[in-house]
């Protein structure tokens, strides 16, 4: 009798632990990308105070810089929670935008969160290349018949040697 108290005592511990180990794997992952200056050396840039570099120094290099208008820095950050195998959600998101006059110095500190990002849809199209479109059949026969004993052009067992005829470069008989 004791024997079957042993193994039903031995099957709760299996169990529990088992659904443990479910319920930790369900658990909440918290993941973040990027990095937001810290807020005390943030509020330390003035506009008409700091250049380029004293900005980097201070709060590090930017995540993003503007190719195009006035010199822009920008620091992306992203915080996201997923539980399980559901998709991920967006808990919080800032930007900080430096812009810099043409002097160099700061002009402007902005700063946006979760509230002002807007969707972005991409587009489906596709550009056109030049070619022709090769299924993977004729991949595999192509390079079937590139690589044949009886491949002409080519250098290896049965092939002409390059430059010349199965005889080496001068030919039959060469000089």
């Amino acid at each position: 009798m004791s024997t079957k108290h042993d193994v039903s005592k031995t099957w709760r511990a299996v169990l529990a632990t088992l659904g443990t180990v479910v319920l930790c794997a369900c658990s909440t992952t918290i993941h973040t990308d990027g990095q937001i200056p810290d807020a005390e050396k943030l509020a330390r840039i003035q506009p008409g105070l700091q250049n380029e570099a004293e900005v980097k120094k201070l709060i590090g290099t930017p995540s993003s810089e503007s190719i195009f208008g006035p010199k822009t820095y920008y620091y992306i950050s992203k915080r996201t929670s997923q539980f399980a195998f559901f998709d991920p959600s967006v808990q919080e998101e800032k930007v900080i935008e430096i812009g810099f006059d043409d002097g160099g110095k700061v002009d402007s500190v902005r700063q946006y969160g979760l509230n002002e990002s807007k969707e972005v849809a991409p587009v489906g199209r596709t550009t056109p290349t030049k070619g022709k479109h090769l299924t993977f059949l004729d991949q595999m026969l192509g390079n079937l018949n590139k690589y044949g004993a009886g491949a002409s052009g080519r250098a290896g067992p049965g092939g002409p040697a390059p430059g010349g005829s199965p005889g080496g470069p001068a030919g039959p008989g060469g000089y």
